[in-house]
């Protein structure tokens, strides 16, 4: 029955709603910012007051603070009381939005610089990701069948390539901010080209891993031939 009558929209349950709002508002801002700033005195003020120049306002800083300081503690309290509410707001309101827009104006630039140094890190010439090798694979054409052995099927033959891959998507990509600022060095590609008759197998990685890949491919085919060519 108490729940059902606190839950009931009636002018002293909506009084009680609104008063308990104003009271967790305002002393959230009281304690945790206005407090504080206006026990602080001149030295604060002007600390506070001088991140108005992120807004191209630096004269009087000390007054920009005090005021800061002022709508934080004072309005918070008469937020609470619900004495002079709309203005009380609209101070703190106003307080708020300088902070918030100088919090964005930091965080736009961080941003902005961020992206330029990602950017000018890609681009430069002579990077890991640059340093690339091509391998001709080239597999007999024919089985190899040892004596008393049948020879494989189509499907046992693919086999062998199933666990290349499988192995070869088992490692682990590059993370970190490394790897974003300046790029991920761990891209390889497999490529058949057919070309006046023959088909050839390739694959270009970074040369960190050309023996990491190399012995991959020894371990599925390990009667291929594997050289480096331009």
């Amino acid at each position: 029955m108490f729940f059902r009558k606190a839950l009931t929209t009636t002018p002293v349950n909506l009084d009680v709603g609104l008063f308990i709002i104003r009271l967790g508002i305002g002393l959230s801002v009281l304690v945790f910012h206005g407090y504080g700033k206006i026990t602080g005195g001149p030295e604060t003020w002007a600390g506070v007051g001088g991140s108005m120049a992120h807004l191209g306002i630096g004269f009087m800083p000390t007054f920009w603070g005090f005021m800061a300081a002022f709508s934080e503690f004072f309005c918070s309290i008469l937020l609470i009381l619900g004495v002079f509410f709309r203005p009380s707001a609209l101070l703190l309101a106003f307080t708020m939005f300088i902070g918030v827009l100088i919090a964005l104006g930091a965080i736009i630039v961080i941003g902005i610089a961020m992206f330029i140094v990602r950017l000018v890190l890609r681009k430069r010439p002579g990077g890991e990701q640059f340093n690339m090798v091509t391998l001709l694979v080239t597999v007999p054409k024919e089985q190899v069948v040892k004596e008393g052995e049948q020879p494989k099927s189509i499907i046992e033959q693919l086999q062998f390539a199933e666990g290349l891959y499988a192995n070869l998507g088992g490692m682990k990509a590059q993370q970190g901010m490394k790897p974003y600022f300046a790029g991920r060095t761990d891209h390889f590609a497999f490529e058949i080209v057919a070309h006046e008759g023959v088909i050839s197998f390739y694959v270009t990685a970074p040369r960190y891993m050309q023996e990491f890949l190399v012995q991959q491919i020894h371990s599925q085919y390990p009667t291929s031939h594997i050289e480096e060519v331009e």
